[in-house]
């Protein structure tokens, strides 16, 4: 087909909206890639809920939308659980939740029938953006690389909407000498308009040590001056968090000083909920999010 350029009214020359700005816009693909058992599935329901109630996302303006969620990698009841939690964690009441629709889909028997199914589904509402979580279980031999890009430009060309899909894959690989493995990871820019990548991090010894001993400070705090003022006032006092050699593990070490003549049952309730406060911080696994686009100018795609 030829198109003359001059004879396009003004609406068809300018740019698609957007359904998350300098992030993505309508009839476009956005990829979220990480290690397997990561962060992929919190961050796609975070993303649909931000989606649906019009909110930053991560620094990026979402516009309020309908979303269609189509659920591949959970349980039904664990998904919508997980809904809920997001909306109480980011403080939300529930007059947005009409926007979002969720598709469970315990077998896909391939990436062509699932999008039919999708789109059977989409036809029904006016959707403008499909969550899909995940690619990983979609048959391997009837999702090959090229038959994907097809599937997925059809999905979003028949229904006039966006798709956001997560997908697994190995550590980025570094350095020269693995330059066909590099290859082998970035062919998901092929089917894909921008890609949120995880990479994950290594904290700062110094930030780590802080963040765990303000976890579980004041908790220890008023028990030692509670039960055993005495020895707080002689070797804790409250310029502890200020020293440069403290940490929960010494603080730890306080309280089982401090308390030794106490009944056992009553020490188990104090350390216990002690390692609550600190084991989910020590546990922890940090990521650092990078953004890839194709489709818009590095100054845009802020990473």
């Amino acid at each position: 087909e030829i198109i003359r350029l001059s004879e396009l009214p003004s609406e068809q020359i300018m740019l698609e909206p957007s359904l998350i700005k300098d992030l993505l816009r309508r009839r476009q693909k956005l990829a979220i890639s990480a290690p397997k058992v990561s962060l992929k599935t919190s961050l796609a329901i975070h993303l649909a809920v931000s989606v649906a109630y019009g909110l930053n996302w991560l620094g990026w303006q979402c516009n309020s939308s309908k979303i269609l969620y189509i659920n591949l990698n959970i349980s039904k009841q664990e998904c919508i659980v997980r809904f809920n939690k997001a909306i109480e964690h980011l403080q939300l009441d529930r007059t947005s939740v009409s926007n979002i629709d969720i598709l469970n889909i315990e077998v896909a028997q391939g990436i062509s029938n699932l999008v039919d199914d999708i789109i059977q589904a989409m036809n029904t509402q006016h959707y403008r953006a499909v969550v899909i979580d995940s690619l990983d279980n979609i048959p391997a031999p009837t999702c090959q690389k090229e038959n994907r890009l097809v599937e997925l430009n059809r999905l979003t060309s028949e229904t006039n909407s966006c798709v956001i899909f997560t997908e697994s894959h190995s550590h980025r690989p570094i350095g020269n000498d693995e330059a066909r493995a590099m290859a082998e990871w970035s062919d998901i820019l092929n089917y894909c308009d921008s890609l949120i990548e995880l990479i994950p991090l290594e904290l700062d010894p110094e930030l780590l040590r802080r963040e765990r001993l303000l976890a579980v400070w004041e908790f220890s705090k008023n028990i030692l001056n509670t039960h055993n003022k005495r020895y707080y006032l002689m070797n804790v006092t409250d310029k502890y968090p200020e020293r440069a050699d403290s940490n929960s593990e010494q603080l730890f070490e306080h309280l089982e000083t401090a308390l030794i003549s106490f009944p056992e049952e009553t020490k188990i309730g104090i350390f216990d909920k002690f390692h609550a406060l600190d084991n989910p911080i020590k546990n922890r696994t940090y990521w650092r999010l990078e953004t890839v686009s194709n489709s818009f100018p590095p100054k845009e795609a802020t990473n």
